[in-house]
Formats: structure tokens, C-alpha cells, sequence
């Protein structure tokens, strides 16, 4: 048995499961940031939107080169939530080589999904 061998928890390898879970927390951040920024502005009194508003901006500035410069400043969150959603669906099951048929099938969301059913369960 490997040492990165966790098939009892997980349907897959745990390298793939971070690697689409980095991807996923990265697509999930830029719809928070554009939501946020639908209803408040991006100097938030509450120190939880202004990290996430923060985390996201760094992302912003990183991948600058990869936004087209004719999109307007407040679609850039969705277009990089739409491009790592890409990544997720088409890049990543092909390069990690697991089975993806509909958007509700990333690893990710899949667990997400499940542990949140055992919290029901619980009560």
C-alpha cells in the first residue's frame, strides 16, 4: 500500500483531489468576489469580505496577462471563474485521467457534497 494511497476515503488519488480542489477554491472565489462586489464596494468594513475581496485580487493581478483588455473591469471575476471552470471540466480529466460526465461530478464538490450529508445524517 502506498503512502498516498487514501482509496478508503476518496474514489481517486489524493494528488488528483487537491490539484481539481486548488482549481475549485480558486473558480469558487472569483463568483464570491463578484457577488460581493455586486453589493458592496471593495472597501468592506467586515474583515471577511475584505479578505476574500483581497485573496481574489491578487488572483486578478497574477493572471492579468490571460484577461482580455476589452472586457469590462467587473466581468473579470467571471471570466476567471469561467476559465478555471474550463480547466476543471476539460483539462484536468484529461491530463489526470478521471471520469467527469456532468459539472456535479468534480471531486470536489462531489466530497464537499458528501460530508455534508454525513453532517445531516448526524442529526
Amino acid at each position: 500500500m502506498s503512502l498516498f494511497s487514501f482509496s478508503s476515503f476518496f474514489p481517486l488519488p489524493l494528488w488528483k483531489i487537491l490539484l481539481d480542489s486548488l482549481f475549485g477554491v480558486l473558480m469558487w472565489l472569483m463568483l464570491a468576489r463578484f457577488a460581493i462586489l455586486i453589493f458592496i464596494q471593495e472597501q468592506s468594513a467586515v474583515p471577511m469580505l475584505r479578505q476574500i475581496i483581497a485573496g481574489a485580487g491578487r488572483i486578478l493581478r497574477a493572471t492579468g496577462l490571460i484577461i482580455p483588455g476589452w472586457l469590462n473591469i467587473r466581468a473579470h471575476d467571471l471570466y476567471l471563474a469561467f476559465l478555471f471552470f474550463l480547466i476543471r471540466y476539460y483539462v484536468l480529466p484529461t491530463l489526470a485521467d478521471y471520469p467527469l460526465n456532468t459539472p456535479g461530478d468534480m471531486p470536489m464538490e462531489t466530497e464537499l457534497a458528501s460530508l455534508f450529508r454525513q453532517f445531516i445524517a448526524l442529526f
